[in-house]
């Protein structure tokens, strides 16, 4: 069970904080939600009903300093192959975004750059569908991260990369 201040974070729309948990009447019927604001964009407001096991699995706490450090630690370990096939290869990165476990999504993140930069380089244009992945791989991450070590989300690619080279 989460608390009121809690910061957390909340699939794909990033860190969230718990402002209330309040009753609502949603579709005829009265439930207790969380009230989560968004912290990077004030304008996004989610009421998630506490008695949803689906939608508040979806919240987790955020991870620790140390925890970052020990993913970044071990990801130069993992290596996994480009899939060739755009629809499998959508569907098996989705899936990763959908599980928001930190080493997959860093893994992803980094097999999608190097794929960017492999096409560049032979005068193409990556997928609209990587790159729209790669976003989404990045915001989910770098938002966390960001958060977590009390630096710019713009700042922390740098942070990364110091650690996995």
């Amino acid at each position: 069970m989460f608390q009121v201040n809690d910061i957390v974070v909340y699939g794909v729309f990033g860190i969230c904080k718990i402002c209330a948990v309040e009753k609502h009447r949603f579709s005829g019927e009265s439930r207790e939600y969380y009230v989560l604001r968004s912290v990077y964009d004030d304008k996004n407001t989610f009421y998630i009903p506490v008695q949803n096991e689906e939608v508040v699995k979806k919240l987790r706490r955020l991870c620790t300093k140390e925890e970052i450090d020990c993913v970044l630690s071990h990801i130069n370990d993992e290596r996994p192959a480009w899939i060739e096939n755009e629809s499998q290869r959508r569907e098996a990165f989705h899936e990763i975004i959908r599980r928001g476990n930190k080493c997959e999504i860093i893994v992803l993140i980094r097999m999608l750059l190097q794929h960017r930069r492999k096409v560049v380089s032979a005068k193409k244009k990556p997928h609209s569908s990587d790159e729209d992945l790669l976003h989404t791989a990045e915001k989910m991450l770098y938002e966390e991260f960001a958060y977590v070590l009390g630096v710019k989300k713009e700042d922390v690619a740098a942070y990364i990369k110091k650690r996995i080279l």
